[in-house]
């Protein structure tokens, strides 16, 4: 494992992970290359300068202090997709692309909230918690979302099916059909928008703002919404 470092260019042909009790500070940038897992979880950590990671398996990355990311491919090859990046005391930013194509991303960050600047995520499925604002606003693939936040932000270049979704407000952009697989609930103001393609919001517990307090707008080819309480259309 690593204990306290300063900076690191970390390369290595199997896993690499950090010591239990020890944590890694770097205060300039950090490229990480490994043949198997990267596993960074103690809860001390800090990555000062831009994050990358190339060639991994997978990534398990816990900080202390905002985060930012470059580019992160992964090539999983012992069938291990979930990769969570988590930045406990600041804004978790994306400014590269994140890449597992059939793999999932755990995106956690503080009241900072995350946001992508930069690329593009490649994944099944992005679950993103925060206790601030969630903007993932670039020509993302991936079918499957699920967040709790306070206002979320989200584009797909193609079809998303909306899982467990807890928000004030919800502004959705989809190049493909938009479907629920669990109970999506917005207490503020609604976009939700698929220009040439259909929505289906049917799930029984899906609540959007009651009428009076803030309106929904959907737009798209065939729009079918079940509501458990009131609602007010824009």
């Amino acid at each position: 494992g690593l204990g306290d470092v300063y900076k690191r260019q970390q390369s290595s042909l199997g896993g690499v992970t950090d010591t239990a009790g020890e944590t890694i500070d770097v205060t300039g940038a950090t490229t990480i290359s490994a043949g198997g897992g990267i596993v960074f979880d103690e809860f001390g950590n800090s990555f000062s300068g831009v994050l990358t990671v190339t060639d991994a398996d997978f990534v398990q990355i816990a900080t202390v202090a905002s985060l930012t990311l470059g580019e992160v491919t992964l090539d999983p090859s012992g069938g291990l997709t979930a990769n969570a990046l988590r930045s406990f005391g600041g804004k978790l930013t994306l400014n590269g692309n994140l890449t597992d194509a059939g793999g999932d991303f755990l995106l956690f960050g503080s009241a900072a909230g995350i946001e992508q600047t930069a690329g593009v995520i490649t994944a099944a499925n992005v679950r993103a918690d925060s206790s601030g604002d969630v903007t993932l606003d670039g020509a993302n693939v991936f079918t499957g979302f699920d967040s709790a936040a306070n206002n979320v932000s989200l584009t797909v270049a193609g079809a998303l099916d909306l899982g467990e979704i807890e928000a004030d407000t919800l502004t959705i952009n989809a190049g493909g059909d938009i479907t629920d697989s669990a109970d999506v609930v917005a207490t503020g103001a609604t976009s939700i928008t698929a220009i040439g393609f259909d929505i289906t919001l049917d799930n029984a517990g899906i609540d959007f703002a009651d009428a009076g307090v803030a309106t929904s707008d959907f737009t798209g080819a065939t729009v079918i919404i079940t509501d458990s309480n009131t609602i007010e259309l824009g």
